[in-house]
């Protein structure tokens, strides 16, 4: 019985996937060439994060590298999603680390895809993502969404720099102070920076919280960036990211202008998709009542009439000239993947269930700006 959750697994991708043949697919290819004793360890225990001796290879490029799987809630789900970690930069990505995320809950395999291209449209530092077909040891896994991690190489493709980054990890990380300084560390993870060391977060919300409103409109500018923070909360606000207000945020101390900014990362629970996969058509009337009404550093920005309207100027404008690119974005990106798509039997839907999702997207979005077209006030 040891292997047998295993054994399951693969027999299950071999007899579905057999008959997706490299040749026919039209994505980009990855293949992963793991020892099948430690592919065996890895399905045994899907949460741990010791990783695991493995060959990538990509077209004629072949690295040696390490493998495990991540996500914070997606480990047990049948589809997993893969963290490759190189031995330095030097490949063709020019990175060390692939994200290759299995977007299971989301049937349209495009949602995180479709909100960091919105960022980047908006001239918005964001991770690039790109859809893949992906193989472990010639089976074919199915279609995943390459994502660039934020660090070292993300900042300096973003001609930025970093002093101390932070990633929020739960829904605790509101820009409040906490009341234990070692809730910081299951709060806020560290990524640049002494990791035991949170006591510039901790007097930047001290003073977020206890500011007056006269002190924080003053001086709120001289530690944050202002605009960076009402851009984020607008984007993720009007495509309704529940679990992106007080969560799955880059905190970073940029060195270059002595101010904090924010970067975005995990949007699969968007345009209507809510975190289990479920979809509610009611979140396009989404104002409050979620993780945002308690989100300090925003709802402080928003008690000040100029910053309120910049920020209601901002959601105007991704409405109308952001939805369009994004209708436009969806079309192309479907008639993209759904070749490949088509041939992944891992997926959590049907291929007419996929193709259905395409038209959900599109109504979302002419929902959402029905409803938001025109508002000024928060």
């Amino acid at each position: 019985m040891k292997h047998s959750c295993l054994f399951v697994i693969i027999l299950t991708l071999v007899l579905g996937n057999l008959f997706a043949q490299k040749s026919e697919l039209t994505l980009p290819v990855y293949n992963l060439e793991i020892d099948t004793e430690f592919l065996e360890e890895l399905y045994d225990d899907p949460w741990t994060n010791d990783y695991f001796r493995a060959t990538f290879s990509f077209g004629p490029y072949q690295y040696d590298c390490e493998i495990r799987f991540r996500g914070g809630t997606a480990r047990d789900l049948p589809k997993k999603s893969w963290k490759i970690k190189f031995n330095n930069n030097n490949n063709i990505f020019g990175v060390e680390e692939l994200n290759l995320n299995a977007e299971y809950r989301d049937r349209s395999l495009m949602r995180n895809y479709l909100a960091m291209k919105l960022f980047q449209y908006l001239d918005y530092p964001a991770p690039n993502t790109e859809h893949v077909s992906f193989f472990v040891n010639d089976i074919y896994m199915g279609v995943f969404i390459q994502v660039e991690q934020v660090d070292e190489f993300f900042l300096d493709r973003n001609n930025r720099s970093s002093d101390q980054m932070y990633k929020a990890k739960d829904h605790g990380a509101i820009m409040a102070p906490l009341v234990k300084y070692n809730s910081y560390f299951d709060t806020w993870e560290k990524k640049i920076g002494n990791d035991l060391d949170y006591t510039d977060i901790q007097l930047l919300f001290s003073k977020i919280m206890y500011w007056t409103k006269q002190d924080f409109e003053a001086s709120i500018g001289d530690e944050v960036k202002v605009d960076n923070i009402l851009n984020y909360f607008a984007v993720e606000f009007v495509i309704v990211s529940y679990d992106c207000f007080s969560k799955n945020i880059f905190l970073n101390f940029n060195p270059d202008i002595d101010l904090y900014e924010i970067f975005p990362w995990d949007n699969d629970a968007t345009f209507g998709n809510h975190w289990t996969g479920n979809y509610h058509s009611w979140y396009a009337q989404f104002y409050t009542g979620s993780p945002l009404d308690n989100q300090l550093l925003f709802q402080r920005l928003m008690e000040n009439e100029t910053w309120r309207n910049e920020f209601w100027q901002k959601v105007n404008m991704i409405i109308t000239e952001g939805f369009s690119y994004l209708n436009l974005e969806i079309d192309s990106t479907f008639d993209y993947i759904k070749n490949d798509v088509y041939q992944d039997t891992s997926i959590i839907c049907s291929n007419q269930e996929f193709d259905y999702e395409i038209q959900r997207l599109h109504d979302f979005l002419s929902a959402r700006h029905s409803f938001l077209d025109g508002f000024t006030y928060f």
